[in-house]
Formats: structure tokens, C-alpha cells, sequence
């Protein structure tokens, strides 16, 4: 990934998820997907935040860009799709 900070994201829910697979109760699904948008909602809102706090250059904007893009194209979609089969049990 070219962000990474948010390949260390994905890389921890990942592990967590692949931890709690084998043995996590049924009856954690619910508290698994909450804590789970949770993160999502805080790396969202630290995004917002670096944007309202920070003036950037034009090379850092672009940049800063390209991470939010991936951010809301990848990181999304792809935590969103390790979350489905949990949410499905």
C-alpha cells in the first residue's frame, strides 16, 4: 500500500480479526462490527482534523489527497468486507 499508516490500520484489524476467528463467540459479532466502525470513524475523524488544522503545499495536498482517496476506496471497502461474514453469522 502506499499510505502507511493506514496499511498499519488494515494490518491490525486484520490480525485482530484473524486472532477472534477460531474461538470468539457468536454473541461478539455485535461488539466486533461496533468497535470496528469505531476505528473507522477515528481514522475518518483525524482525517477531517489534520485537514482543518494543517496548511499544506500544494505537493502536500495532493498527497494528503491520495491518502484520504485511498482511505475511502481501499481501506473502506476492504474492512467493511472482512466485517460482512461476522455481521452475516
Amino acid at each position: 500500500m502506499e499510505h502507511p499508516p493506514l496499511a498499519v490500520f488494515i494490518n491490525g484489524v486484520s490480525a485482530a480479526l484473524n486472532e477472534l476467528r477460531p474461538c470468539a463467540p457468536l454473541s461478539l459479532k455485535n461488539v466486533i462490527a461496533h468497535e470496528l466502525i469505531k476505528g473507522l470513524q477515528a481514522v475518518s475523524d483525524s482525517l477531517l482534523r489534520y485537514n482543518t488544522t494543517r496548511m499544506l503545499r500544494l505537493n502536500e495536498s495532493n498527497l494528503f489527497l491520495s491518502l484520504c482517496r485511498a482511505f475511502v476506496e481501499v481501506v473502506f471497502p476492504h474492512c467493511a468486507n472482512m466485517l460482512w461474514p461476522v455481521v452475516l453469522v
